[in-house]
């Protein structure tokens, strides 16, 4: 059966971009067969893109007077994909557009900046693209976060054997809900009643929550 695609603007696009990025996310094996090099693509990226945010950061450190303006981002979605270039263009447009919070004076919506360790931090979650919810998706870092709600809890005298909890952002106004009384109107009817889980909710009365 033959075929009589003709080869469009996309298609060529297509081939470009896979023929600038074959050398970093495939390799062949002695079988003649394809391999992913997703690490060598993550390296290449990261050591690429470090050489922009290592001056945005030193920016900050080297003038913490400097005043941010206001100024229109010229962004669009490309209708094709732009590469690595077009990748580290836009982070170079994203750094120069954005407040720098690395700057020494800078403190608003109640929070300062990140550090070295912060960075580091976010990386590894990155990395990890895991969630907190449910422990067979992160059992490091769920015992992580247990270890320092336990801390917390006992720097304010709370030293029992149940001291601990969860970490949460803080609490906000109505009616936006804070994520601690979202887990609580989760996960208090499953506590009370176990069988949730394994049987109908509908077959059971409907719990009910009281609020101040």
């Amino acid at each position: 059966m033959s075929s009589n695609h003709v080869k469009t603007d996309a298609d060529a696009d297509a081939d470009t971009y896979a023929s600038s990025v074959k050398d970093i996310n495939v390799s062949v094996n002695q079988n003649g067969r394809n391999l992913l090099n997703r690490a060598d693509e993550v390296e290449d990226l990261l050591n690429a893109v470090q050489s922009l945010i290592i001056p945005f950061i030193r920016s900050a450190d080297e003038d913490a007077n400097v005043k941010h303006t206001v100024q229109l981002l010229d962004f669009n979605l490309p209708n094709h994909g732009k590469g690595k270039d077009g990748l580290l263009s836009t982070v170079e447009q994203v750094l120069k557009y954005s407040i720098n919070t690395w700057d020494q004076g800078f403190l608003d919506k109640l929070y300062s900046s990140t550090n070295a360790v912060g960075v580091i931090s976010e990386l590894i979650l990155a990395v990890l693209n895991t969630n907190l919810h449910v422990f067979h998706v992160s059992p490091a870092l769920t015992v992580i976060e247990k270890t320092t709600a336990r801390a917390f809890a006992n720097l304010f005298g709370f030293n029992g054997p149940h001291a601990g909890g969860i970490s949460t952002p803080k609490v906000v106004q109505p009616p936006t809900q804070p994520p601690s009384s979202s887990l609580a109107t989760i996960s208090s009817p499953k506590q009370e009643r176990p069988e949730m889980d394994r049987m109908n909710s509908f077959s059971s009365p409907p719990p009910m929550a009281t609020t101040p």
